[in-house]
Order: C-alpha cells, then sequence, then structure tokens
C-alpha cells in the first residue's frame, strides 16, 4: 500500500514551502497552495526563485488557517503578517505572464509590496488573481474547466520520496 509521507503547500509561488500534517483538496489543488506571487513593479514580470534566489531567504510560517508569517533574517526585515483571504481592493489590475498564460492580478498590500521590494532590492509586488479569473490546465492533459492558480501548470505536483 503507498501512503503519503509528506504535503507541502506554497502559499507563495517561489518562497519556502509550509509542511502541513493535512490538507482541504480543492479543483486547483490544495487550498491555499500557490494563491499568491510575486511581480516586478517595473515590467509586471513574475518573479522567480531561479531569477532571485535570495527568496530563498524568507522563510514562511502558516500562523492559522487565515495568517501567514514571513521572515527574512539575512536582510534584518521585521516580520510581515500577510492574511490569507485579505478584502479585494479597488486597485489597479495588472496582466502578467506564468509561463504560456496571461492572468489578470492585482496587489494584495502596499505594506506587502514595500516589505517584498526591500527584501529583493528591486520594485515588486505581491499579487493574487482577481475575482472570478480562471487559469485553464492545458488542453492537451486536462478537460475543459480543469483549473490550477500561481503553479506551473497542474494542481498538484507528487513526487517520490526519493525524488
Amino acid at each position: 500500500m503507498k501512503t503519503v509521507s509528506k504535503i507541502i503547500i506554497y502559499p507563495i509561488k517561489s518562497l519556502n514551502g509550509v509542511s502541513l500534517p493535512f490538507a482541504e483538496v480543492t479543483s486547483t489543488g490544495f487550498k491555499n497552495d500557490r494563491k499568491f506571487m510575486l511581480m516586478s513593479g517595473v515590467d509586471k514580470k513574475m518573479i522567480t526563485l531561479r531569477e532571485f534566489p535570495s527568496l530563498y531567504n524568507i522563510k514562511v510560517k502558516m500562523i492559522n488557517e487565515e495568517l501567514l508569517q514571513l521572515e527574512n533574517k539575512a536582510k534584518n526585515q521585521l516580520p510581515l503578517s500577510v492574511y490569507l483571504n485579505p478584502p479585494f481592493q479597488d486597485s489597479p489590475i495588472y496582466r502578467v505572464n506564468v509561463w504560456d498564460d496571461a492572468i489578470d492580478v492585482q496587489s494584495v498590500a502596499k505594506i506587502a509590496d514595500d516589505w517584498f521590494s526591500e527584501a529583493l532590492g528591486i520594485p515588486c509586488m505581491l499579487v493574487r488573481m482577481i475575482p472570478d479569473f480562471f487559469r485553464q490546465v492545458d488542453l492537451i492533459y486536462a478537460k475543459k474547466g480543469q483549473g490550477v492558480l500561481f503553479a506551473d501548470g497542474f494542481p498538484y505536483l507528487i513526487c517520490t520520496s526519493t525524488s
């Protein structure tokens, strides 16, 4: 019999993950997995760990089902609290590409944008998809109506323990 030995979600794409004893399964992946993403404030492109390895210095803790706490001791920043379900603001909508998909997003909060801009040394924004935006999983691999948030292409990634 096969078992699941670990569940890790990444609430913010390209940041450290959070290990959970259990996770709610949704049609777009585990609840709160890759719900947010960092976007350049200059050219409106997604920011990844590949381009900014200093993202690895930011530690992510899930305080409860509604709140994340981020720490960046490498830059000696005060911790940042990020609500997982903040109200949507009446703020500008940006279009950003996640690989081959164009996605409409909004900044989560100016305080988060400022914190990440200080952490990376470039203007950037913590963003999430606008309400009712739908990102289709590649139709070569999925049926119409199967969606994904900011994950690279699929709602779930399953690895063997030897991977």
